[in-house]
């Protein structure tokens, strides 16, 4: 491994570090290691399906090796975002790391789960730039409903500036009847 990055040859480095690993089945963290130092090697060598192929095996193999942050990173720098967003996104909710799911639906242009990530800060904080977002998007959406739900989500939180807004939305553009209440 070491000749081949003297070499300045990350793809030699790479498949040394991927037999390395293969014989290293019995230690773990070290096959762990060595699978990781692999990928960083390919992704150098500009072998970008090598690198996913290596890192998909750590996916299977060690679950746990990378944070979903850190897995998530490793498959946008092999522009690979929507990849990233199905390993890392519902645990980057679970964990209430919203702003991170957020950034995350966003690089994978993923609307669905921006969204869903929007819906889940507004709860948050109805003050936020996110529920901003959030109201913005409905209202282009065009769907009283929704904004419905978001302007008494504003009210129970406390942000009755906004919630006032959307209000007068909802009444003069979609004549909403529970606007009047």
């Amino acid at each position: 491994v070491e000749l081949a990055w003297a070499m300045k040859q990350p793809g030699r480095a790479a498949q040394a570090l991927v037999t390395a690993a293969g014989l290293s089945r019995f230690d773990p963290r070290r096959q762990r290691q060595l699978l990781l130092d692999a990928v960083a090697a390919w992704e150098q060598a500009g072998e970008q399906q090598e690198a996913t192929d290596v890192l998909e095996k750590v996916v299977r193999e060690h679950p746990d090796a990378l944070s979903p942050t850190e897995l998530a990173h490793r498959f946008l720098v092999l522009k690979l975002p929507a990849r990233a967003l199905a390993v890392a996104f519902a645990p980057l909710m679970a964990a209430e790391d919203l702003i991170g799911a957020l950034k995350l639906a966003d690089a994978a242009k993923d609307s669905e789960r921006a969204t869903e990530a929007l819906w889940a800060l507004a709860r948050q904080d109805g003050n936020s730039a996110q529920a901003q977002r959030l109201a913005a998007q409905l209202q282009e959406d065009e769907e009283a409903g929704p904004l419905e739900a978001l302007a008494e989500l504003f009210e129970q939180g406390g942000a009755t500036e906004r919630a006032r807004g959307l209000w007068s939305v909802l009444l003069l553009r979609f004549g909403s009847k529970v606007a009047l209440d």
